[in-house]
């Protein structure tokens, strides 16, 4: 199991085996603990958390596990979700940043029909995907423009719809 697999039970665990925890000055009891999971892939939230405090009102944590050694922040980055990152103008700023790291690609063999490094023979480059990463990792990968609040947006999934946040479909 990966570190991050091994942190998100060790969350989990905590809250099945105390069932009880304390969050800005109110007790709660743990009534639900969970991995949550959606129909339409992985959401944000690593760790789902239904709690009632004393006042029998309840409350929802959704913990989302970030650590140091991180390397993908997003992956397989769709247009629509790059657009709730980023915003209206996702598109231009994806463009921006790959246009600075377009000469690789069109360098690149669409086709190999020998192996080469880690590529098959007769293999097929379909495409590429677009991702955030925390460190760079070979020719293509890039720098992407990005203001301060857009990082900070992306590590705290700001504008993540509910589907992606707790694993509920909308």
């Amino acid at each position: 199991m990966s570190n991050f697999g091994k942190t998100e039970r060790k969350i989990k665990d905590l809250f099945l085996s105390e069932k009880k925890f304390t969050y800005e000055q109110a007790n709660y009891s743990v009534l639900k603990c969970d991995k949550p999971t959606s129909s339409k892939g992985e959401c944000k939230t690593d760790v789902y958390v239904l709690a009632q405090d004393d006042l029998g009102n309840q409350k929802e944590f959704k913990i989302s596990v970030k650590q140091n050694n991180a390397d993908f922040l997003e992956n397989k980055i769709s247009l629509d979700r790059a657009i709730e990152i980023l915003g209206s103008d996702a598109q231009s700023i994806i463009e921006r940043s790959i246009a600075k790291i377009k000469k690789t690609f069109e360098d690149d063999y669409l086709v190999y029909f020998k192996p080469y490094k880690k590529t098959k023979a007769l293999s097929l480059t379909m495409g590429w995907k677009f991702e955030f990463i925390n460190k760079l990792g070979g020719k293509k990968c890039g720098i992407i423009d990005l203001t301060d609040q857009q990082k900070i947006d992306i590590y705290a999934g700001t504008n993540l719809n509910l589907r992606k946040i707790s694993g509920k479909d909308e």
